[in-house]
């Protein structure tokens, strides 16, 4: 929604020769840079355990879900 926001702010309506221009780029880029992001995040959270494993609340807290059925 901020790249549409900034649209018209960054990047004149008109050309040189008064009509629109639309580029492939403006689509692209931030669906690369997205895609970029997106694989680094994933790449990052793939190194990393998502159970806390040595939190000394762990199994208690375990406990506790178990009991009320969650």
């Amino acid at each position: 929604m901020r790249l549409i926001d900034l649209y018209p702010v960054l990047v004149p309506a008109f050309g040189h020769d008064g009509n629109f221009h639309f580029s492939w780029m403006y689509l692209v880029a931030p669906v690369a840079i997205g895609g970029i992001w997106i694989w680094f995040f994933l790449w990052q959270l793939g190194k990393r355990a998502l159970i806390p494993i040595n939190d000394p609340q762990f199994e208690s807290v375990m406990e506790q879900q178990h009991a009320s059925g969650h």
